[in-house]
């Protein structure tokens, strides 16, 4: 049974999702809240498994909410402005629903919770750097992937990519340096400042120039182009082992 909080400054809101979560029947609404310090007593009281959170509350925002909480709970944005959706999910939220939600969208979110809690590496994030999975989150589903399956990880922007064998890339909204700390060291090596490798997946590496060599590696089907800087790294790297 999930322990749930619902936070909404609108009564006929928290009304509407308590009714839908209502008709999965294993989904205990332990309290709502509709103030920012409502919201801050009621999930330190009640410890919910997930609390599903509007962004603008009475006397602040639900990340101002989030900031203030320590540990942060597993969190579901309820919001009728979908332009909060990329800092919803840069702050961990486990999914973000636009209202009015509909009962087949939150099944989806319910059911990504439910695999979360379910987790080894859930709740200990700062679990050994060697955990058996690593969770990739996306706007759209989550992921939960051996790191010796993951090939390699791209920065694109404030984003990365992440290269999975023999399935399709992940865009997640995480900082290379996110990936560098969580994957482990015996697998993983930094290239450059774009570049995270997967140095046993490595099959060929074939230099075009000076400045571009194609990396194949194992489960992917199209070489990865890294520059000289990274090139130079990962031929030392693999000297030496």
């Amino acid at each position: 049974m999930l322990r749930a909080v619902i936070v909404d400054d609108e009564p006929h809101a928290i009304l509407a999702l308590r009714r839908l979560v209502a008709l999965r029947g294993d989904v205990d609404v332990v309290g709502t809240a509709q103030t920012l310090d409502q919201a801050a007593r009621m999930i330190q009281s009640e410890r919910p498994d997930v609390v599903f959170l509007d962004v603008q509350l009475r006397g602040g925002t639900g990340f101002d909410l989030l900031a203030a909480l320590d540990p942060q709970p597993v969190v579901v944005f309820v919001t009728a402005h979908s332009h909060y959706a990329v800092k919803a999910f840069s702050v961990e939220a486990v999914d973000y629903l636009v209202k009015p939600v509909l009962p087949e969208r939150l099944e989806d979110t319910l059911q990504r919770i439910e695999r979360l809690l379910a987790s080894p590496t859930y709740p200990t994030p700062s679990a050994s750097a060697e955990a058996p999975v690593i969770e990739l989150r996306t706007p759209s589903r989550t992921v939960f992937a051996d790191p010796a399956e993951i090939a390699a990880v791209v920065a694109e922007g404030d984003f990365s990519r992440v290269l999975i064998s023999r399935q399709p890339t992940l865009l997640i909204l995480r900082s290379l340096g996110h990936f560098e700390r969580t994957l482990p060291p015996a697998l993983f090596q930094r290239l450059d400042r774009s570049t995270i490798l997967n140095a046993r997946r490595v099959r060929r590496i074939a230099m075009k120039d000076r400045n571009l060599t194609l990396v194949t590696l194992d489960g992917l089907e199209a070489p990865l182009p890294i520059g000289r800087t990274a090139s130079s790294r990962l031929r030392a790297l693999l000297a030496s082992r």
